[in-house]
């Protein structure tokens, strides 16, 4: 699927656009598995991070980069439920992406 709405300069996958994105105040992205035209599901967390870092850096709200934390996850989540957070995102720092059955 192409789309042609734009995000910071960047296609808007077409199951996305019916979010109101511009209704946010911030929004934290931790990582991207695709970005113009090129997939970057093979490639691991920490090199799409990478990626996603110097996309959004310099940047501003409505786009904020979201800082990793390298171990004590369990920690975290107790930190997290203490400060009422909606939660958190946890992946392994060398693996790829894997599609869904459903796209495959």
């Amino acid at each position: 699927m192409t789309s042609r709405a734009k995000l910071a300069g960047h296609p808007i996958h077409p199951m996305l656009i019916p979010f109101p994105v511009g209704l946010l105040t911030t929004a934290v992205v931790f990582d991207v598995i695709y970005l113009d035209g090129w997939s970057l599901i093979a490639a691991s967390l920490e090199e799409r991070k990478k990626v996603l870092q110097g996309l959004l850096s310099g940047g501003s709200a409505p786009l904020r980069y979201s800082e990793h934390v390298v171990g004590r996850g369990e920690e975290f989540f107790r930190q997290a439920c203490g400060l009422k957070l909606e939660g958190i995102v946890s992946k392994k720092r060398d693996a790829s992406c894997r599609r869904p059955a459903s796209t495959r």
